[in-house]
């Protein structure tokens, strides 16, 4: 039975940011810009659907991340120096699991969704401020 100690997987959690923050905005950045186009080009349109804009979009670009996201969980395994990094870090396996599963699951629908709120009323401030 592996045994899991919580602390190592939040210094796991902290060890992928530190090294790989940067790639945030490789694939945020371009969702968030699209989503800004969106809104810009169908600020006058009329409704089409019964679906809200906000919460179509929301689940496209949750979609989009997403799939990059998963995409990029493990870096380190692109190269031997890399891979011999990660495989000796001194946690278990199932640490190494639990925090790659943490940061491209229920982390990254928590910190997508707090930026999608953020984006949607930058948004609405700036498509707000554009009509006086």
């Amino acid at each position: 039975m592996p045994t899991i100690d919580l602390q190592r997987v939040g210094l796991l959690l902290r060890r992928r940011f530190l090294l790989h923050s940067g790639s945030v905005l490789g694939t945020w950045g371009p969702a968030a810009l699209g989503f800004l186009l969106a809104c810009a080009i169908a600020d006058g349109d009329e409704p089409g659907t019964d679906a809200p804009f906000f919460m179509v979009w929301y689940g496209l670009l949750l979609l989009a991340v997403g799939f990059f996201w998963a995409a990029r969980t493990l870096p380190e395994m692109a190269e031997p120096d890399g891979r011999q990094a990660y495989l000796t870090l001194p946690a278990s396996d199932a640490e190494k699991w639990l925090a790659t599963w943490l940061a491209s699951g229920p982390l990254l629908v928590i910190a997508f969704t707090i930026a999608f709120w953020v984006l949607t009323l930058v948004a609405n401030l700036l498509l707000g401020a554009a009509d006086w």
